[in-house]
């Protein structure tokens, strides 16, 4: 192999593993969307059956706690650096599913950022086996 060919199927190999990484960070990065989404979800569903007089609260390592409903129509929220106020339930069901639409918005975005990555290794795979052969 020439020099120059060398060179070349170096460079390649190198911004493979660069888009490589970028994949994986990617994919992270997915994952944890897909967590918070699937979390959101439950959380809804927790609102709406705060009608009953009684729920379970998860005490940790699978333990609940039955416990009364004070009041099912207002509930808090944390609307970020740790500050949590009081909102009625449809309140925060908008807010829930104004936070479900910004997730699936990012979702798209990493999917999109995702394909990109995967022709561009698609493509420097290609140019790789050109070199090589």
């Amino acid at each position: 192999m020439k020099m120059a060919k060398q060179e070349e199927l170096q460079r390649v190999a190198f911004e493979l593993d660069y888009y490589r990484q970028q994949a994986e960070g990617v994919q992270q990065r997915l994952s944890q969307v897909q967590t918070l989404m699937a979390e959101g979800e439950a959380t809804r569903k927790a609102l709406e059956s705060l009608n009953a007089n009684e729920t379970m609260m998860p005490i940790g390592s699978g333990i609940f706690s039955k416990v009364k409903i004070a009041d099912a129509k207002k509930v808090l929220v944390e609307v970020g650096g740790r500050v949590i106020v009081e909102k009625s339930v449809e309140d925060a069901k908008k807010l829930l599913d104004e936070r479900q639409v910004d997730l699936q918005k990012a979702l798209d975005e990493l999917n999109d950022a995702m394909e990109k990555l995967a022709e561009r290794v698609s493509e420097l795979d290609s140019q790789a086996l050109k070199l090589q052969g």
